[in-house]
């Protein structure tokens, strides 16, 4: 069988830092480049040019249809293969051997790459036959018109197209959110399709509009039956929902979106999220491990990870919550081993070993067992872990693979390995303070009293008078007993500064200043639950004794109490508090920790009838 004749058609503009990259991927499997540029000014036809592509001018006329199409009128192959210039296909792509079973048009599935290492995959049609009438439509997320034509032949193409142009440097770069934004609105005037409206539904997801991307999602649905995207159209409306905190509106959406598509993993997940929102942790449990039975979604447009390492992450995030560390641990692990170059399945990793108060040299020995550093990038996920986290290994990376990194890294590597001076003195040479690390300097301002480096984070933290006089007097009276209100605006600086004391070990200075603080009952709860998470169980169980003394411990700081007496393995305590705790609230929350405490003892029969009451609670 002779092989098929392949034209590349591509339609561009100022595209000098991706066409190379795009042309490379494919250059050695299409027999001509058909180039349309709609007005370049860098050097884009320059390189067009050396892969001797035919390149064709043409003014912009806001229409992506008629621009495709014009590149498509002058292809002379049997087949056309469409990209866009931040586009490219795997190395070992071979389009001959997809073009063997010669249908009229292929279905490719694409990842979308984004920041933070987030990816999402989608499918398109971006491989056809020539000369068949196919031909675009649309002026902006152009589509071929294949409803027009019977009786045509397809395939899933065994190929991924690659697409980087959804990261947030390439897409600001491109001003395509305000191209888009206006071409969309023009477009669902004059077209009102369901796909449209999917589409600037979608794109005022983009720009963070929850409610005007959910009124075009209720919209588009009503006119998308059958439609390819509706499974990500409400997955998409469910997204929005979970963003704008409407939990039990979300959890209703998702109850039909799987009556509808039982096998979509993306409602599963969607479903867990809310509720762990809502602190229904064992629900959210079972939801993500639906999520690992069903897998990653298949020819439908989704989040990569959803069936997989996500689910692991959040699975492992919930199993955390509920105090149970080995499941926590093991469910980052295999995370982890899915995508060992995505930064929050480390992190997770990492979160846990903490949880679990595990010591710094073991920590590093664990790390090294199963985070081996191979390459850069694999070291530079790993510092940013440390990092994050403010661990003490910090230090030891960057000097043994003597790594160059920011200042404000520097700091906190020498703070966390109690190099006070050191850390100090970086901070005061900074022109500019970033919030992430004003918790760290009010803490070092906590230990060594430093008025000019208060003064310099002050001035950074933007404050009004009465939280300047509060942080004035924690600085310079920390060791006094005078109680005093703390605005509730300054609670979470305190908060996380009364963790960092403890990970440099100066327990007297955290003392001293959890007595002096007038916290409210919630922020107590806050601020020893933060505790607990980090590891620190004899300080947490310290605090809620002291807070016992001097006034009877509300419901919630008992709870807690209870939680360390479980870790702890003083079982009959614990016991004693949730079953009072139950008889007083009867919530799903703490029905959940005496289900925790239940597995712990392996009582089969109470779990069974927990089970019961737990799901009669859960939102109808």
């Amino acid at each position: 069988m002779s092989n098929k004749t392949v034209s590349l058609c591509m339609i561009v503009k100022d595209e000098e830092t991706y066409l190379r990259r795009c042309l490379d991927s494919v250059f050695n499997q299409v027999d001509e480049i058909i180039i349309v540029d709609t007005g370049s000014t860098d050097s884009t036809l320059c390189i067009a040019e050396e892969y001797g592509a035919k390149i064709l001018k043409l003014s912009w006329q806001e229409d992506f249809a008629a621009a495709r199409n014009s590149s498509i009128e002058i292809a002379n192959s049997e087949y056309i293969l469409v990209l866009d210039a931040d586009e490219y296909v795997d190395q070992d792509t071979n389009l001959q051997e997809t073009l063997k079973v010669m249908k009229d048009y292929y279905i490719i599935n694409f990842k979308n790459y984004m920041d933070g290492g987030y990816v999402s995959s989608h499918q398109a049609i971006r491989l056809f036959k020539n000369n068949i009438g196919l031909k675009y439509f649309g002026k902006i997320h152009e589509h071929l018109n294949i409803d027009d034509i019977e009786n045509l032949s397809v395939e899933f193409a065994n190929f991924i197209i690659h697409h980087d142009g959804y990261k947030k440097e390439v897409f600001s770069q491109k001003n395509k959110y305000e191209r888009n934004m206006k071409l969309l609105e023009n477009e669902v005037k004059n077209n009102p399709t369901g796909y449209n409206l999917f589409n600037l539904g979608t794109q005022y997801k983009v720009g963070k509009e929850y409610l005007k991307a959910i009124e075009q999602f209720k919209k588009s649905f009503l006119l998308s039956k059958n439609q390819i995207y509706l499974p990500y159209l409400l997955y998409s409306m469910g997204d929005c929902l979970l963003q704008l905190g409407r939990n039990n509106e979300g959890i209703k959406l998702m109850k039909d979106s799987k009556e509808l598509f039982p096998e979509y993993t993306g409602f599963y997940y969607l479903t867990g999220l809310f509720y762990e929102n809502l602190n229904y942790f064992k629900a959210a449990e079972e939801a993500f491990e639906k999520c690992l039975e069903l897998g990653e979604v298949e020819h439908f447009q989704s989040i990569e990870g959803v069936g997989s390492y996500f689910a692991y992450i959040k699975l492992s995030e919930v199993q955390q919550k509920q105090g149970k560390l080995t499941a926590a641990l093991d469910s980052a692990f295999s995370a982890l081993n899915q995508n060992k170059m995505f930064t929050p399945a480390l992190n997770q990793y990492f979160s846990v070993i903490k949880s679990a108060g595990v010591n710094q040299s073991d920590i590093n020995d664990n790390i090294k067992k199963i985070y081996p550093i191979y390459d850069v990038q694999s070291l530079e996920i790993l510092v940013k872990v440390l990092y994050v986290n403010r661990s003490k290994l910090l230090q030891m990376y960057i000097e043994s693979y003597n790594i160059k990194v920011e200042n404000s890294v520097l700091a906190i590597a020498a703070l966390y390995n109690n190099k006070y001076t050191e850390a100090c003195s970086i901070w005061m040479n900074e022109d500019k303070l970033e919030p992430e690390v004003f918790s760290d300097i009010v803490s070092l301002c906590l230990i060594n009293k430093n008025k000019e480096l208060y003064t310099k984070v002050q001035q950074s933290m933007n404050l009004n008078k009465r939280e300047k006089k509060a942080m004035i007097s924690l600085i310079e009276n920390g060791s006094t007993h005078t109680q005093s209100a703390l605005p509730s605006s300054l609670f979470d600086i305190i908060k996380y500064s009364s963790l960092n004391l403890l990970k440099l070990g100066e327990q007297k200075i955290f003392l001293n200043l959890y007595k002096h603080i007038n916290f409210t009952n919630d922020e107590k709860e806050q601020l020893i639950s933060l505790l607990i998470q980090n590891g620190f169980l004899e300080m947490s169980a310290d605090l809620l004794m002291y807070e016992e003394k001097i006034n009877k411990l509300n419901f919630q700081l008992f709870v807690l109490l209870a939680d360390i007496y479980t870790r702890q393995n003083k079982l009959n305590d614990a016991y004693s508090i949730y079953t009072q705790i139950i008889n007083k609230m009867g919530d799903y929350s703490t029905y959940n920790k005496l289900y925790c405490f239940y597995e712990k003892i392996k009582y089969v029969e109470g779990l069974e009838k927990l089970d019961l009451i737990m799901k009669g609670l859960l939102p109808k």
